[in-house]
């Protein structure tokens, strides 16, 4: 499997243009992991990336896809921002508000909230992904080698030990660089943001995350740029993998 790419259904945080079997392999899995609802019109919250305005079709097709294919089963069918679903799952004891961040496969979402009202939406294009194609154009290895590796237990607080790790290790440094730079240049811009005296949190969710000492990157990162709000701390969600999923249960529970 390491001498071959790994097809993918999904591409950039949507439905994958490019693969034909896309929506039947996706298909398959919602088949395989989404039972009928228990009542009539029982509430389904599924989350969506934030797009960029040229890729805005791309996402109405993607939301209408999924929205269509859970309402055939019966179920009401609700999207939700992936950046908010973060805010749901980890910032109640802080009434939903502050920054809630999911780096993911194929973006990196982020979502600033002011209790449970999303003020700003953004996403990346830079991720789990683009790390994997990256390292491996660098050092002359397929994406699915360089992921595996990854994932084995990559560190990013200890000094790589081979040309692998430290393409990794750049990698990821341009990540949080442009993901700080871009929410921070959102911030900046934003016209109407909501007053607060507070700091506010940043939580980190999203299995691009999961490597040691990825939130100490972000904060490093994060204090080394004039920032346009307080930054009350900045840590991981209880489980990277789950945030965002648990995020949308909460987000149905609410429209119940």
């Amino acid at each position: 499997m390491f001498n071959a790419e790994a097809r993918r259904p999904m591409a950039d945080g949507m439905i994958n243009p490019q693969e034909r079997q896309a929506w039947p392999v996706l298909e398959a899995i919602l088949r395989s992991l989404v039972p009928k609802p228990r009542a009539a019109n029982d509430v389904l919250a599924f989350s969506v990336p934030a797009a960029s305005p040229e890729r805005q079709p791309q996402l109405t097709y993607h939301e209408a896809t999924l929205r269509k294919y859970f309402q055939s089963l019966g179920y009401r069918a609700v999207a939700i921002n992936e950046g908010l679903a973060v805010v749901f799952s980890e910032l109640e004891n802080h009434n939903f508000t502050g920054i809630g961040i999911s780096c993911g496969g194929g973006l990196c979402n982020a979502t600033l909230a002011f209790l449970s009202i999303p003020s700003i939406m953004l996403s990346v294009h830079k991720a789990g992904d683009s790390i994997d194609r990256s390292v491996g154009e660098a050092v002359g290895e397929h994406a699915t080698r360089v992921k595996a590796i990854k994932e084995e237990g990559l560190d990013l607080t200890r000094s790589p030990n081979d040309k692998m790790e430290r393409a990794l290790h750049i990698y990821y440094e341009d990540l949080v660089e442009t993901l700080v730079d871009a929410l921070r240049r959102a911030i900046s811009r934003a016209e109407k943001l909501p007053k607060t005296d507070r700091a506010l949190p940043l939580v980190l969710a999203g299995g691009t995350a999961k490597p040691r000492g990825f939130r100490e990157l972000f904060e490093r990162t994060l204090r080394t740029r004039s920032f346009p709000v307080e930054i009350s701390e900045v840590r991981m969600s209880a489980d990277p993998l789950t945030a965002t999923a648990r995020g949308a249960l909460i987000a149905a529970m609410f429209e119940n």
